[in-house]
This record gives structure tokens, sequence and C-alpha cells, in this order.
């Protein structure tokens, strides 16, 4: 019995995982409401970084025109 309670619950905590996901998905959409004057640009950049150091860190620089 106890394992049909445990696989049950599995069952149930697993539906409600991929129910808030789904209503993620739904509300990742873009609104563009009305008086948005927001245009999207294609801007290529030059992207250059050092060699990693002991403490794996490096310095990236990134140049936009």
């Amino acid at each position: 019995m106890e394992k049909k309670m445990k696989k049950l619950l599995a069952l149930v905590l697993t539906f409600c995982m991929i129910m808030s996901q789904a209503s993620m998905v739904t509300f990742a959409t873009e609104n563009e409401g009305e008086g948005s004057t927001t245009e999207k640009v294609m801007v290529n950049g030059d992207k250059t970084a050092t060699e990693l150091d002991e403490n794996f860190n490096s310095d990236v620089t990134l140049t936009i025109p």
C-alpha cells in the first residue's frame, strides 16, 4: 500500500511540475503595448579575451561599433 502511495505522489508532483512549466511558456511571449517605440536592431560586435589565470578568470573586452 505504501508503494502505491509513493507512486501516486510522484505522479501528482510530476503533473504539477509539467503544468507549472506550461504556464511559464504562456507568459514568456513579448507583449508590446500601445505607444511602444522600441526597435530591435542587430548589432555586430567584436569580443577579445585574455588567457585564463590560475583562478580561471579572464578579462573580456566587447567592442560595439
